[in-house]
């Protein structure tokens, strides 16, 4: 089963994409901003990310820079 990972700081986005994904045979994390992203991704590494651009603490920007350029995540699947 893959797994994505979904950031967003909207409850409501989350949820129906959640569900939606879930259906279609995902198994789906969640995140409410890039900083909680990347506590997430110290646990482990989803197949996917599916990033909103604009959030409070860290946007989808600089999530994806900072994946782009972390060595232990710039190898994975996610770059």
């Amino acid at each position: 089963v893959k797994q994505i990972m979904v950031v967003d700081d909207s409850v409501t986005v989350r949820k129906v994409t959640t569900r939606f994904l879930t259906r279609e045979g995902f198994e789906v994390i969640t995140a409410k901003d890039g900083v909680d992203a990347l506590r997430l991704l110290q646990e482990g590494v989803p197949d996917l990310m599916l990033l909103d651009i604009e959030m409070p603490r860290m946007d989808g920007f600089e999530v994806a820079k900072t994946v782009r350029s972390t060595q232990r995540w710039k190898t994975s699947r996610l770059s």
